[in-house]
């Protein structure tokens, strides 16, 4: 991996936002330039992974994946967001399952909040080249979650939604190993959302991979997600 590393290119980094925590920033990695290619490539924001506890925007492990979408033409965007559950202690006993959820829920939608934010910012700076209107969001685990929230998000045009461009759209998510996180039942879409290339292991024990869920609160997952709601 380290190999791999130092032979990429750097990438360009811009500070995005400041929060009160901590500030937020991206990194854009430019596509290889292929000669003859006519294809219209997407943009790749990615948002990593880690329990909302840990993880990088520029995570060792993350790079060669980053240098094999540059080499075949793909622009990649890492940003940054708040990590909402670190230093917070979970408990999933009886009594604390609510709380739990709860504490994730915010996580989720402190995540989707900085990943706007980054959204936005590339909508306020064309120089950096970016199609608004083809951009597919991709992320692992804490990250796949926040980015399925993100296009549920901007489909139903919530208030945190309401930074984004007028318009806006993903045009397409890649979830790996990810669920929607809600406190209000099932997930619905207001309007038809992209398509959406979910990957996530049956035995998966962090991330649920059908449905998991109490009350009102569930996390829905890939197979739940595919059945029931896509």
């Amino acid at each position: 991996l380290c190999a791999l590393s130092f032979a990429q290119e750097k990438p360009s980094t811009y500070m995005v936002a400041q929060r009160d925590t901590c500030d937020l920033f991206m990194d854009v990695y430019e596509p290889v330039a292929i000669p003859g290619d006519t294809l219209d490539r997407p943009t790749i924001l990615f948002v990593f992974g880690g329990g909302f506890i840990m993880g990088r925007r520029d995570d060792p492990w993350v790079l060669p994946w980053f240098k094999l979408l540059n080499e075949n033409g793909y622009r990649v965007v890492s940003v940054d967001y708040r990590l909402g559950l670190k230093g917070i202690r979970m408990r999933f006993d009886l009594f604390h399952l609510i709380q739990s959820a709860n504490y994730t829920k915010t996580a989720v939608d402190m995540g989707v909040e900085d990943v706007f934010a980054s959204v936005r910012y590339l909508a306020d700076h064309p120089e950096l080249g970016v199609d608004m209107d083809n951009i597919v969001i991709a992320g692992s685990s804490a990250g796949a979650m926040i980015s399925l929230s993100c296009e549920l998000e901007a489909c139903n045009r919530t208030v945190r939604a309401e930074i984004l461009p007028e318009g806006f759209h993903f045009a397409g998510v890649m979830s790996f190993a990810g669920a929607i996180m809600s406190d209000t039942g099932k997930p619905e879409y207001k309007r038809t959302p992209c398509p959406q290339l979910l990957i996530h292991g049956t035995r998966d024990g962090a991330v649920a991979y059908g449905k998991m869920g109490f009350g009102r609160w569930g996390m829905f997952g890939s197979s739940y997600l595919v059945e029931e709601v896509l």
